[in-house]
């Protein structure tokens, strides 16, 4: 017979109260919950002429020299691969993307009272100060919106710019990188970086783990894989640097199912692919890559009724589908089954109907190939 006990660490919760206990004492209310009734309505900007090449960032940085939002918080809003900027000595800044993953909350009571909201989400949301304007856009005073992209090619950026940010972001991305892929044998359309994979696989789980992999899916990533590592040795490349490549899977199985595939080859063993980094979508958020392999997983071959319901889980959550997105400079990889994706409204904006060729972009792989049904529209328009 065991007997366990358990006792809980009460430092987190005493510190928690002594946050809010100090909120009081110094009269940080201000911060935590600003109306802009305090802040200088008129503060002197000093124009700073080293930053005329980009605008956004100018007005950001001399609004917050000025300390116009003091003692509201100055909020910096940056869209992916937006953000040249240094570390100012004034007053709070907020700099972040509430469009990408934010805090974690494992309790369900702290989800419930708005704990898995950052604080500079909950501003923009909340406080009227931090909203854009239907005609003037956001106030200059309290916060900035980055709009001058420098991570990723146009045709990558194109699809998270239409859904999650107004169409305003513009293409500002170092040519040479934006293009390292753009001549790529395995494209479908060259000048044209991505690629959507259809694969109709299954997904499964192991005893006792809810976390979802899908070899099939796995496959199809091992093979780009190894037509990547191709491409970089005929261009002379011997060892693959940080950066170039990174594959994301929304669950833990899946990633250990690519590690342990990656390790197991016949082929790609004999590769240096220690840099190659695989891991969830957290594990990408900040990060940039040359090549993004993304893996969505879910698939479900019974489903065929038009209206059937079908959970997607964590696929589901358009955060998490924002940063996977909007990882990489150079190709985008998205490897899934668009019978399940489709039934997702974010996805399903992403999907369309299969071609006729049996046979999808790399040699011997029987899954068909899946265009983007933005990226159709990208063409169209261009």
């Amino acid at each position: 017979m065991f007997h366990f006990k358990f006792s809980i660490n009460r430092m987190p919760l005493r510190s928690q109260h002594r946050a809010v206990e100090m909120v009081y004492k110094n009269d940080l209310s201000e911060v935590l919950f600003p109306t802009g009734k305090h802040s200088s309505h008129q503060p002197p900007l000093h124009r700073l002429t080293e930053f005329d090449n980009n605008p956004e960032q100018r007005k950001a940085i001399e609004h917050i020299v000025a300390a116009s939002a003091k003692p509201s918080p100055y909020l910096l809003f940056g869209p992916p691969g937006t953000a040249l900027m240094k570390p100012q000595k004034c007053q709070l800044v907020l700099a972040g993307d509430p469009k990408q993953l934010g805090p974690i909350s494992m309790s369900n009571l702290a989800e419930k009272h708005g704990m898995g909201v950052s604080m500079l989400e909950r501003l923009m949301n909340d406080i009227d100060l931090y909203k854009s304007h239907e005609e003037h856009g956001f106030n200059e005073r309290f916060v900035t919106k980055l709009l001058r992209n420098y991570r990723s090619h146009s045709a990558i950026l194109k699809i998270p710019n239409e859904l999650f940010y107004n169409g305003e972001l513009q293409p500002y991305a170092d040519i040479a990188i934006c293009r390292l892929y753009c001549e790529w044998e395995h494209l479908p359309e060259k000048d044209f970086p991505l690629i959507f994979h259809g694969v109709a696989g299954t997904d499964q789980r192991d005893d006792n783990n809810y976390s979802v992999y899908n070899m099939a899916e796995v496959e199809v990533l091992i093979e780009y894989l190894k037509a990547l590592v191709d491409h970089l040795h005929k261009k002379g490349v011997t060892i693959i640097e940080p950066g170039e490549i990174g594959i994301i899977a929304p669950y833990r199985e899946q990633v250990d199912k690519i590690k342990h595939a990656l390790q197991m080859d016949r082929e790609l063993k004999k590769e240096n692919l220690e840099n190659v980094l695989v891991g969830t979508v957290e594990n990408f958020q900040g990060r940039e890559f040359n090549v993004s392999l993304v893996s969505t997983v879910r698939s479900n071959p019974k489903l065929t009724a038009p209206k059937q319901y079908f959970t997607i889980g964590f696929v589901n959550n358009v955060k998490r589908f924002n940063v996977a997105m909007t990882r990489a400079r150079s190709l985008l990889i998205v490897v899934g089954d668009p019978r399940v994706l489709e039934t997702n409204p974010i996805w399903n904006n992403a999907t369309v109907g299969t071609d006729s060729a049996a046979a999808g972009p790399l040699p011997d792989q029987q899954a068909s190939r899946i265009q983007l049904k933005l990226l159709l529209k990208i063409k169209q328009e261009e």
